[in-house]
């Protein structure tokens, strides 16, 4: 049976059953199921860095839990201005040659 998507998770996603989805998670290092190899789980680790430090700029530096909106609609509004501003700092740090581009506030400091 083809699935229809690829899940990848962390050891919280260990056993999860999810219909027309294949799950990939780390196993817990006391599991008796067979372990991933190992250049697999250094990609699942990049991967996870990245969306770690996306979600941690979004909270930090653009607020991103203070959403002050009186409808659903302005709710989204915001939600997608912030990720929009997120979005827009990367790029001044890709042409800018930084580093690290996910860190918004070198963007904002030039």
């Amino acid at each position: 049976e083809a699935k229809a998507a690829v899940l990848i998770g962390d050891k919280g996603y260990v056993g999860l059953n999810l219909q027309n989805t294949e799950t990939v998670a780390l196993s817990r290092k006391n599991s008796k199921s067979k372990s991933l190899p190992t250049p697999l789980k250094r990609k699942i680790f990049t991967m996870r860095r990245r969306v770690e430090t996306t979600f941690s700029q979004l909270c930090d530096t653009l607020n991103a839990q203070k959403v002050f909106a009186k409808s659903f609609r302005g709710l989204c509004t915001r939600i997608r201005l912030k990720i929009l501003s997120f979005l827009i700092a990367v790029y001044v740090n890709l042409l800018n040659q930084k580093d690290n581009i996910l860190l918004v506030k070198y963007a904002l400091f030039y």
